[in-house]
């Protein structure tokens, strides 16, 4: 079976019937169905129709959690009591994890071991909490912190 939805153009419909002739080689004749015709197709494959987007996670946490960046430790990162903007350490890097994506803040004094191991630490992070691949990751440095940075943090 080939399935060419509303918007796909020729060439995409050309390629995907000559894979799919290559597919079914002496098992059979191939059914096209077009974008018009969806319903067919979902119900030949007992889908529900329209089918459902699958669940792709979330860009970010709903509450932001702030984190020491550790390059020692499994994980990499350990959580601080509480995300406030007071614990940020010169010395040190931090992840802050919210709801829009994960800021990196490097302190002006922060080992190079450090910098180096804390986009690691924030793609781990993304792949441990399920969240979406694409998910902002932005590096902040001590000094140049926008806006939207500090607005991640709670006020309490």
């Amino acid at each position: 079976m080939q399935y060419n939805a509303k918007g796909s153009t020729g060439k995409e419909r050309f390629k995907a019937a000559e894979v799919a002739r290559e597919l079914a080689g002496e098992l059979g004749e191939v059914q096209v169905y077009d974008g018009d015709a969806s319903v067919p197709i979902f119900r030949v494959l007992n889908i529900p129709y329209p089918p459902e987007a699958p669940n792709r996670g979330q860009a970010g946490v709903n509450e932001p959690i702030l984190f020491r960046v550790l390059p020692s430790a499994t994980p990499p990162y350990t959580p601080l009591p509480s995300a406030n903007r007071e614990a940020l350490d010169p010395a040190d890097v931090f992840m802050l994890a919210g709801p829009k994506g994960i800021y990196i803040w490097t302190g002006s004094q922060a080992s190079r071991e450090e910098k180096r191991a804390v986009m690691a630490a924030a793609q781990s992070f993304i792949q441990e909490k399920g969240l979406r691949p694409e998910t902002s990751i932005v590096r902040v440095v001590e000094g140049s912190e926008p806006k939207a940075f500090w607005d991640t943090f709670p006020t309490d």
